[in-house]
């Protein structure tokens, strides 16, 4: 069996679907107990029946799984772990941030480490675990920074370094995936955030007759800078595929695009999307830093002051490890020409929330 943290998360229901394609494939998602009713729910869309086992626990608790006798069941049995679990919310505070995140992995950790039949342990982890710090990041560094943007970065950081700590003695890999967007092909998303908040407010101004209003909207930042996006099928399948080959066991790998597009190339295809022209005008990070700061700017505007932080920082992620294993299989991150027209099409379509997820 396999064990699954963040069910019924994006990432983690589409991991799982993924694994239960395997008709002999049996899945243990750990679930939050509030969240077990919409679990329920997601697992009956899958259609897995016995396959796909709920469970109930929090990884913010020590022993992850509060019933003795069902931990010490899902140890028995279990082969592999995938630990998605985490808060992403780059405005969180340090408090739940840390609590989430490291304390989180450090049980996940413990509880892989009670099953006696563990094959791998596979962390999600980030390509941002290097702050602020520019220039080509290799996958086997994990260098402190000497400025992390916000907590989100800094756990995410602190949660890998606890699994390389453990990796002389846990089949461990860790992946860490770039900015996740929709589906490539379906376009399907569970949240607007990232390049989604240019989207949706295009989208928002189109249904109420205003589209014209968004010609105006400037690029953020200098607008060379990569923007390195990933469709969350991508994701999985990598992360599904590295899960199995033992040639990535002690390793780091980057889920990411290994030819990134700037962000002014990606605004000029969502603002084509939309049949309209290339920004004509750009506004500089550090006076985007100060007007998003304002909480009147912020609720107008729509956007996280946080984002602001990305907006010129230019970071290239080395691939060559994952390349290396990826690509034999034919998998390989779509370039953004590709998919992008999808996501804008669902977003037009629900440019308050996007629908419930297709899987």
């Amino acid at each position: 069996m396999d064990l699954v943290t963040g069910f019924p998360g994006f990432i983690a229901t589409r991991l799982v679907a993924r694994i239960l394609r395997d008709p002999t494939a049996r899945v243990g998602a750990i679930v939050l107990p509030d969240q077990l009713a919409q679990a329920r729910a997601r697992a009956e869309r899958l259609g897995a029946g016995h396959r796909l086992e709920l469970i109930a626990g929090d990884i913010t608790s020590a022993g992850v799984i509060a019933d003795a006798s069902t931990r010490a069941r899902a140890q028995a049995s279990a082969r592999r772990v995938f630990h998605l679990a985490a808060l992403y919310d780059l405005a969180a505070p340090p408090t739940p941030s840390w609590r989430v995140n490291v304390l989180g992995t450090t049980h996940v950790l413990d509880l892989a480490a009670g099953c006696p039949g563990l094959t791998r342990f596979v962390h999600t982890s980030t390509c941002y675990v290097t702050g602020a710090r520019e220039g080509v990041i290799r996958e086997d560094e994990l260098v402190p920074a000497r400025v992390f943007r916000n907590h989100y970065e800094h756990t995410k950081h602190e949660s890998e370094r606890l699994v390389r700590e453990r990796m002389g003695v846990m089949p461990a890999t860790i992946l860490r995936p770039a900015i996740v967007v929709g589906d490539s092909v379906t376009g399907a998303t569970a949240k607007y955030d990232g390049p989604y908040f240019a989207m949706a407010a295009f989208a928002r101004l189109e249904a109420a007759g205003l589209l014209r209003l968004a010609a105006l909207a400037p690029d953020l930042g200098r607008g060379r800078t990569p923007l390195n996006l990933v469709p969350v099928d991508f994701v999985v399948a990598a992360a599904h595929h590295l899960a199995q080959d033992p040639r990535a066991v002690g390793g780091t790998f980057h889920l990411a695009d290994p030819a990134p597009a700037s962000s002014r190339a990606v605004m000029t295809m969502i603002r084509a999307a939309f049949g309209l022209g290339p920004p004509r005008w750009h506004l500089p990070a550090a006076l985007a830093r100060r007007l998003l700061a304002l909480p009147l700017v912020e609720r107008l505007v729509g956007l996280p002051r946080q984002l602001a932080d990305y907006a010129d920082l230019d970071q290239r992620f080395d691939t060559t490890r994952a390349t290396a294993l990826l690509a034999p299989a034919g998998i390989a991150c779509p370039r953004p020409s590709d998919y992008l027209p999808r996501l804008v099409e669902l977003v037009r379509r629900h440019p308050h929330a996007p629908p419930g997820d297709d899987v």
